[in-house]
């Protein structure tokens, strides 16, 4: 799984939240992709 579907399935979850009103925790769970994706991207380096 690459870096990019990542990103897609993070924006298809947001979406998913964002319509059901869940607004709180999508910042939340937006923060925990972001230091995913960064840990990702120093372990490929």
């Amino acid at each position: 799984m690459n870096i990019q579907n990542v990103k897609e399935s993070h924006d298809h979850i947001l979406f998913k939240l964002s319509s059901a009103g869940l607004t709180s925790l999508e910042s939340r769970i937006k923060g925990m992709f972001d230091t995913y994706e960064e840990m990702r991207i120093i372990s490929i380096t």
